[in-house]
């Protein structure tokens, strides 16, 4: 019993741990379409078709997609370079990252604090685009607005990617995690 009450006293404090999500109102679908070995453009395809008709269900006020499911204890990592940014000796500078769609940051209802969210002008062939997270913002670019600076994935060599918003701060792997640096593209 007495460990029956403490496990509930845990799930019901878990439970108001805030996320930088709404959690009310959204319904995680989960697919796998590269189980069915399309394509590269076919799986495009596939997930802007899904949105849109997912978009289009009465009742349906907002329909994204993100590769990586918020509080799902997994993730996406890789390494990063920042222009301008010395790391310290022991800093990791291997952080999460989530490729999403432009109607991600709506259907979650994750604020955009500076700049914008995704748009149809942010497209392969085009240059690459980054929305980041505030600790992402202050970490790299302490001294003015992270909107316009440029980062790369890998080395200074690698393509630039322009930050073009900054979003809030939210729960990634897990609930009692401390936000970390990230970013969305």
């Amino acid at each position: 019993v007495a460990s029956a009450a403490l496990l509930v006293r845990t799930l019901m404090n878990l439970r108001a741990i805030p996320t930088g999500f709404d959690l009310h109102h959204v319904a995680l679908l989960s697919v796998d379409p590269e189980a069915a070995q399309y394509n590269v453009a076919r799986l495009r395809q596939y997930y802007m078709e899904a949105e849109a008709r997912l978009a289009a269900v009465p009742g349906v006020t907002a329909a994204g997609y993100g590769r990586v499911i918020p509080v799902g204890f997994g993730g996406s990592r890789t390494t990063l370079t920042v222009p301008g940014y010395r790391p310290a000796a022991d800093e990791d500078m291997e952080i999460n990252y989530n490729t999403v769609s432009s109607g991600y940051f709506s259907a979650l209802a994750i604020s955009i604090a500076a700049g914008r969210s995704f748009d149809a002008g942010d497209i392969e062939g085009r240059p690459a685009v980054a929305v980041v997270n505030e600790t992402m913002a202050r970490r790299y670019w302490p001294n003015g607005p992270a909107v316009g600076q440029i980062f790369h994935e890998g080395a200074l060599t690698d393509p630039p990617i322009e930050v073009v918003g900054v979003a809030r701060d939210v729960k990634y792997r897990m609930l009692r995690e401390e936000a970390g640096p990230s970013f969305y593209r």
